[in-house]
């Protein structure tokens, strides 16, 4: 005896088809909220070495907690101290010096075309650099870099008035 099967309707076939395409975006959304680096982080983790470092009191459960607003204070006591500080300085002054980035206390990079100019110099103690520096105008904490200066994932606070005002997160394709 022989079965006859009957073929869904094609109202059958797209309304499966949408319900698919719809799940895959809640699941796409919500994984892009869940994730740190976003769904192209988790892509590109998957096509490339991952060579992170983070900071001794870094972690991801910490890091989804840190909101806008939030003192550096605050900041420091959920995640500890950054690997790396970096000042940066918008108004240019003669003579110019952009940016200065600090780890353990002691500078560790400067930018050359105005720095030198006012005796920062890798190694100097941050208090001394201080000195020399006025008018600061942002602050960047980095609790992530790449040993090997290749993909790592990115954790960084951008601060103004000494209070978060962006939350950086990705996976950095070098």
């Amino acid at each position: 005896m022989l079965a006859i099967v009957e073929r869904p309707s094609s109202i059958t076939v797209r309304r499966w088809a949408i319900g698919i395409v719809c799940a895959g975006a809640v699941a796409a959304a919500v994984f892009q909220y869940w994730s740190l680096d976003g769904v192209g982080g988790a892509l590109f983790s998957a096509l490339f070495r991952d060579d992170t470092e983070y900071a001794s009191g870094y972690s991801d459960r910490t890091f989804r907690r840190v909101k806008h607003g939030m003192s550096e204070e605050t900041v420091r006591q959920l995640l500890g101290s950054p690997l790396v500080e970096t000042w940066m300085y918008a108004s240019v002054r003669d003579p110019g010096c952009f940016m200065v980035s600090f780890e353990h206390e002691r500078v560790l990079r400067s930018d050359l075309r105005g720095c030198d100019e006012l005796g920062i110099r890798k190694g100097m103690h941050k208090a001394e650099a201080t000195a020399r520096l006025k008018e600061l105008e942002e602050i960047w904490w980095h609790f992530s870099r790449s040993p090997a200066h290749t993909h790592y994932r990115v954790r960084s606070l951008k601060f103004l008035n000494r209070h978060v005002v962006e939350i950086h997160s990705q996976f950095y394709v070098d």
